[in-house]
């Protein structure tokens, strides 16, 4: 006999979390806007892209930071990128975090910033939100089924780091609003 065993996230879990002490061990400020990305840094979660979109962003807006959050083989193509596009001074690289700093960390970002293709479950999507965090991401197969454009987060339907960044900007000006 074969059964299913889905991977569940414990939604209690992330619903408390010092988002404030996370962001002082980044050097990060209260006011400043921060975007997270959780996940393996690779190339099959299309980091590439990912990098040209946020510096996309930190270059729009000026009291932005990045953190990601993970470790993996395209870290150090993920700090070039940034370099080469004159973001890597608010660019934080935080290794990995598990536990009660995962969810300080969660807690706190502003957007959760996601360019994977190939997701097929999407559990850092759904930690994210647990911890009250919106989602820009590319729309695809195991994020779609999570984030509803323009109701928990946008998604992104091409491969264009302005229209991402246009995404992420729509946020903050929401964020700035609230």
């Amino acid at each position: 006999e074969i059964s299913v065993e889905p991977t569940g996230v414990d939604l209690e879990t992330f619903a408390d979390g010092d988002g404030p002490a996370f962001r002082r061990k980044l050097g990060v400020d209260a006011g400043a806007l921060l975007l997270a990305y959780v996940g393996r840094i690779a190339p099959e979660k299309n980091v590439a892209f990912l990098a040209a979109a946020v510096a996309e962003a930190l270059a729009r807006l000026d009291r932005a930071h990045f953190v990601a959050i993970g470790a993996g083989p395209a870290e150090g193509d993920m700090v070039d990128a940034l370099e080469a596009r004159g973001a890597a001074d608010r660019a934080h690289f935080a290794g990995v975090c598990e536990g009660a700093e995962l969810v300080d960390a969660y807690h706190a970002a502003d957007a959760f910033v996601f360019a994977s293709k190939t997701e097929t479950q999407g559990v850092v999507l759904v930690e994210a939100m647990a911890a009250g965090c919106p989602v820009v991401a590319l729309d695809a197969p195991g994020v779609r089924e999570v984030v509803r454009d323009g109701e928990n987060g946008y998604l992104l339907d091409r491969e264009d780091p302005r229209a991402f960044a246009e995404l992420i900007e729509r946020l903050a000006d929401l964020d700035a609003g609230a």
